[in-house]
């Protein structure tokens, strides 16, 4: 049965994964940032970020015939 997903202690997440490891692995807060890529490779985004092509992209839509 699936439960969703739930908050765990350290203790209860190393007990829950397989691997003691895995536990420690994803409770790693490791934020990113793009402007590395954008520097070394002299990148710039010109479209929309994921979260506003998601709130008004049109992809969804099924086209009619």
């Amino acid at each position: 049965m699936h439960r969703g997903a739930v908050s765990l202690t350290p203790d209860e997440a190393a007990g829950h994964f397989v691997r003691p490891f895995m536990a420690t692995v994803y409770g790693i807060d490791a934020p990113v940032s793009s402007s590395y890529t954008q520097e070394l490779l002299g990148w710039s985004p010109t479209h929309p970020t994921l979260l506003d092509d998601l709130e008004h992209g049109d992809y969804l839509v099924t086209p009619t015939s």
